[in-house]
C-alpha cells in the first residue's frame, strides 16, 4: 500500500525529489539499430532485480518495475544494491543509434525509518539532557548529524552505485 503511493506520488510530483527518491539514467551506446536491443536488456533488467532480492518484478511494455519487501534480505545483506530503495522503475528509451535506460528509486521507506529512529533516539538525548542541566540545542545538533549520516550516506552511496550496476550488468545484453 505505501509503495504504491510513493509511486504515485513520485509520477505526480515529476523529476527527482530529494529524499523522496533518487532518479537518473545510462546510456548503452554503439548499438547501430537499437530496435532489437530493446527486449533484451528490458529481460536482463528482471533478471538483475531477481538476483538482487526484489520481491516483486514486472514489466509494463519497456518499463520494469520492482517493490522489495521490508525484510527482503537477499544476496549481499547490508551492500545488496537495492538496499536504500522501496520501489522504483527502470524504463528502456531508443536514442537514434543507443538504448537509454532511465531509472527512478524510490526512497520514501528509508527516510521514514531512519527519521523515526533519529527521533527517537532524540527523545531520549532531550530527557538526559535535560535532567543534567544541559540544553536541547546539543542533542538537535546530534540527531541532525546522525540523520544526514544514515540518510544521506545510504542515499549517497545508492545514487552512485546505481548507474555502474547497470553498467557492468548490461554491458554483455546490448552488444553487437
Amino acid at each position: 500500500m505505501a509503495s504504491q503511493f510513493t509511486v504515485r506520488l513520485v509520477e505526480c510530483l515529476g523529476e527527482s525529489m530529494f529524499p523522496i527518491d533518487a532518479s537518473g539514467s545510462i546510456r548503452l551506446g554503439g548499438l547501430g539499430n537499437p530496435m532489437p536491443f530493446v527486449k533484451p536488456v528490458t529481460e536482463r533488467i528482471v533478471d538483475m532485480l531477481d538476483e538482487r532480492g526484489a520481491s516483486e518484478v514486472w514489466t509494463e511494455g519497456n518499463t520494469v518495475h520492482f517493490r522489495r519487501a521490508l525484510f527482503a534480505g537477499g544476496p549481499g545483506g547490508n551492500l545488496n544494491i537495492l538496499l536504500p530503495f522501496n520501489s522504483g522503475a527502470f524504463s528502456v528509451e531508443m536514442e537514434d543509434l543507443s538504448l537509454r535506460v532511465r531509472y527512478r528509486l524510490s526512497t520514501l521507506r528509508l527516510m521514514l525509518i531512519v527519521t523515526g529512529m533519529v527521533t527517537i533516539l532524540f527523545g531520549f538525548m532531550i530527557s538526559s539532557n535535560l535532567k543534567g542541566g544541559e540544553n536541547w540545542q546539543s542533542a538537535a545538533g546530534v540527531a541532525g548529524i546522525g540523520w544526514l549520516w544514515l540518510f544521506g550516506m545510504n542515499y549517497l552511496t545508492g545514487m552512485i552505485r546505481i548507474p555502474f550496476w547497470l553498467k557492468r550488468g548490461l554491458n554483455n545484453t546490448a552488444e553487437k
